[in-house]
């Protein structure tokens, strides 16, 4: 029976030749069993294959949305990055301006330097960033703008107290430079302040300051700075210059033998006003030298080295 002929007739839509196969029923059976099996196979792998296609692109789907998400943060931590590098500057502008106030304060209470850096104040808040892995490199990413924020706080409040301390410190050299603690010149003191015998007339007699030996014509210096708010003869004192300082504080420098300077001229610590002489009573060179509170006469001992 497998031996029996099929003929299979191709007519053409059009007039035309028709064409004849003649096939084995065997063959065509064998023909037919090949076309299922393939179709078997078809069928069989696409059932088999979907899955996996499937999961395949959701795995890709998912992959290209945690690799969005990662750029997403990582576009974000570049932006933090960027404003910390910018508050960084800023906290380094504070801190430069901070060491120069810092070294001046020092220099004028004649301490010894010191040395502030952006990188000492961070090493206290631990905010290395290299050798750390992802995860704790983004939390310290995150942290940072708290930990900036102190710094800055910590920086703006030192700038205030350095302020303060600065405004001080200029009050206080202002104070040393208005106290008379120089000597006006250098000699020995052959009369002190306070009860003494005169030199001239004999009798008690209080001296109101003290008198310092040195030749004639010797330089005498303003033992603070001040203002002069006099110059002239004053009677048994002679020619005289008296400077008014702080707080009530004055001194007068007499028995000169010439001025260096006239009423209310301005004047530094050390500045020389006048020279020794004898003018007024006086039993030969010397300088008569007072120091007077609100008016009154002090001894200026204590007021010098």
């Amino acid at each position: 029976m497998d031996n029996e002929r099929l003929t299979i007739h191709l007519l053409p839509h059009s007039e035309g030749e028709t064409y004849r196969i003649t096939l084995k029923r065997a063959v065509l059976k064998n023909i037919l069993l090949s076309l299922v099996s393939v179709w078997l196979i078809a069928i069989i792998s696409a059932v088999t294959l979907l899955p996996l296609y499937l999961g395949e692109r959701s795995i890709r789907a998912e992959t290209n949305r945690k690799l969005e998400l990662l750029e997403s943060q990582n576009r974000q931590l570049a932006v933090l990055l960027a404003s910390v590098q910018e508050d960084s500057e800023v906290i380094k502008t504070y801190l430069d301006h901070l060491s120069k106030v810092e070294e001046e304060v020092r220099k004028s209470l004649k301490l010894g330097p010191t040395n502030t850096s952006l990188e000492d104040l961070l090493s206290r808040e631990n905010t290395t960033l290299w050798s750390v892995s992802r995860g704790a490199l983004e939390e310290r990413i995150l942290a940072l703008p708290e930990v900036m924020t102190r710094l800055t706080q910590e920086a703006q409040d030192t700038e205030l107290k350095l302020a303060n301390l600065q405004d001080a410190t200029e009050t206080i050299l202002e104070v040393q430079r208005r106290t008379p603690d120089i000597y006006p010149l250098s000699g020995p003191i052959v009369s002190h302040f306070g009860w003494r015998r005169h030199p001239i007339w004999g009798g008690r007699d209080f001296h109101r300051g003290v008198d310092i030996m040195a030749p004639y014509g010797s330089a005498v210096r303003a033992s603070a700075e001040g203002k002069v708010i006099d110059v002239g003869y004053l009677g048994s004192l002679g020619l005289t210059v008296t400077i008014s300082h702080r707080d009530g504080i004055s001194t007068v420098y007499a028995h000169l033998s010439k001025r260096a300077v006239k009423e209310n001229q301005l004047v530094s610590k050390g500045q020389i006003i006048g020279f020794v002489g004898t003018s007024g009573f006086s039993t030969g060179p010397h300088l008569h030298y007072e120091v007077r509170l609100n008016g009154n006469p002090v001894d200026p001992i204590p007021y010098l080295p």
